[in-house]
C-alpha cells in the first residue's frame, strides 16, 4: 500500500471507525440532492457531458453559469466524475448516493491519514485523535461533508501531499498534488509549497528531486494551459468590485468565521516561530525529528494560502471561507506543533478537547456572527440550502 510504511493508530480498523461516525451524523443526507455551488458549478457542466457523449470540445463552446451556461468546472475531475456517475446509474438517486458515498470515504480517509501524519510528526496518539475529531466536526468541514462540491477531495489531496512526503514518496506526493489542481486551482498552495521543498532538497536528493520537481512543472503547466488547449471560454465575471472592495470583503467574510481566522493566525505565527525554534534546538549537533521536510511543509502551505488569499484579492479574486477547508488540516496541524513545542502534552490534549467541544456546539455555525458579506453564510452553514 502507498501508506504502507508511515506508522498509524489502528490501522483499517480507524478508517472504519471514522467512516461509521460520518455515516451517523450523516446518513440522513446519502440521497440529498446538490445544493447551491454543485447545482451551479459541478452539475451542469456534468449533465451536459454525460447527454453529449462527454464531448468536451462542445462543453468548452457554452457560456458560464454567470451568463446562464454549463461551462463551469467544466475540466475538474470532480465534474468529471459527477458525469461518469450520472452516465453509469442513469438514475438521480443512485448518484446522489455513490457520490455521497465517495464523500464520506474521502473524509474518512482525510481523518485517518491526518492522525497517521501527526503521529508521524511525533505527535502523541492521543492529541492526534483529538486533532482529526476536532477537524470532523469543525462546521465549515462538517458542511462540505455532505455537499456534492470539491472542498473535501482536495481536503484529501492535501493530508495525504503530506503524508507522502514522511514516506519519502516524492513522485507519489507529486502525482497527488497535480490531482489536487486539476480538481479545482484553488490548491495551487499546495503545488507551490510542494515546488518550493522539492527546490530545497535538490542538494540532498538532485536526481529524485529534479525529476519530481520537472513532473510538478510540466503537470501543473499542462493543467493551467488545458483552457486555452480545448478552447474554453475565458470572460471573467463583473461586478465583483476593485481590490479594496474585495479585501473589506475579505475581512468581513474572515470576521464571519471567527474560529478559523484565529486558527488561521496562530499557523502563521507556527509558520514564523517554529522553523528558527528547530533551528536553535538542532545548534551544537542535535537532532530534531521536526526539522524534517514534511514538518516544514505542514507549517508552509496555510502560510502560503494565506498570501493567495490577499494577492487574489488585490488581483479581483473572490473569496469564500469554505476554501480553507482543503488546507484546514495543515492549518490545524501547525497549531498543534506550536503547542506541542511549548505546552505540556496535558494542555495540548485539553486544549483540542475544547477545540472539539466548541465545534460541536458551533454545529452548523449556529454560533458565527449574523452579519455575513454575500454569500459568505453560504460556506459556513446549513443555510445555503435557503439559496437554492
Amino acid at each position: 500500500m502507498i501508506f504502507k510504511s508511515v506508522p498509524h493508530i489502528g490501522g483499517p480498523l480507524q478508517l472504519l471507525g471514522w467512516l461509521a461516525l460520518i455515516l451517523l451524523m450523516k446518513h440522513d443526507h446519502l440521497l440529498s440532492p446538490p445544493a447551491w455551488d454543485s447545482v451551479m458549478g459541478v452539475f451542469p457542466p456534468a449533465v451536459f457531458l454525460a447527454e453529449n457523449d462527454f464531448n468536451l470540445g462542445l462543453l468548452a463552446q457554452q457560456a458560464n453559469w454567470w451568463q446562464g451556461g454549463p461551462n463551469v468546472h467544466s475540466l475538474s475531475l470532480f465534474t468529471w466524475l459527477v458525469a461518469a456517475a450520472i452516465s453509469i446509474t442513469r438514475d438521480p438517486q443512485l448518484t446522489f448516493l455513490f457520490l455521497h458515498g465517495v464523500t464520506f470515504l474521502l473524509t474518512a480517509l482525510s481523518l485517518w491519514w491526518y492522525t497517521r501524519l501527526l503521529t508521524a510528526l511525533d505527535v502523541d496518539a492521543v492529541p492526534a485523535c483529538l486533532a482529526a475529531l476536532a477537524l470532523l466536526l469543525c462546521p465549515l468541514v462538517l458542511v462540505q461533508v455532505e455537499r456534492l462540491y470539491t472542498e473535501i477531495p482536495l481536503m484529501a489531496c492535501h493530508v495525504g501531499v503530506a503524508l507522502l512526503l514522511c514516506r519519502k514518496s516524492h513522485l507519489a506526493a507529486v502525482l497527488v498534488a497535480i490531482t489536487a489542481l486539476a480538481i479545482k486551482l484553488t490548491a495551487v498552495a499546495l503545488v507551490v509549497g510542494l515546488s518550493l521543498l522539492l527546490l530545497a532538497g535538490l542538494p540532498r536528493y538532485p536526481k529524485k528531486n529534479a525529476v519530481a520537481l520537472i513532473l510538478l512543472v510540466v503537470g501543473s503547466g499542462f493543467i493551467l494551459l488545458l483552457p486555452m488547449l480545448v478552447g474554453s471560454a475565458t470572460v471573467r465575471p463583473g461586478g465583483w468590485g476593485d481590490s479594496a472592495l474585495l479585501l473589506k470583503q475579505l475581512e468581513l467574510r474572515l470576521e464571519s468565521v471567527p474560529d478559523i481566522t484565529l486558527l488561521m493566525k496562530l499557523a502563521i505565527v507556527a509558520a514564523l516561530v517554529l522553523p528558527l525554534w528547530w533551528w536553535y534546538r538542532s545548534r551544537g549537533g542535535k537532532s530534531h525529528a521536526s526539522l524534517s521536510t514534511p514538518a516544514i511543509f505542514v507549517l508552509l502551505v496555510p502560510a502560503l494560502f494565506a498570501l493567495g488569499v490577499i494577492v487574489g484579492a488585490h488581483r479581483g479574486n473572490l473569496f469564500l471561507p469554505r476554501y480553507a477547508v482543503a488546507v484546514l488540516p495543515l492549518v490545524l496541524g501547525s497549531v498543534v506543533l506550536l503547542c506541542r513545542e511549548f505546552l505540556p502534552r496535558y494542555a495540548l490534549i485539553a486544549l483540542l478537547g475544547v477545540c472539539a467541544i466548541a465545534f460541536t456546539l458551533n454545529h452548523n455555525g449556529r454560533y458565527y456572527p449574523p452579519n455575513h458579506d454575500s454569500f459568505s453564510v453560504v460556506g459556513r452553514s446549513l443555510a445555503y440550502r435557503e439559496f437554492n
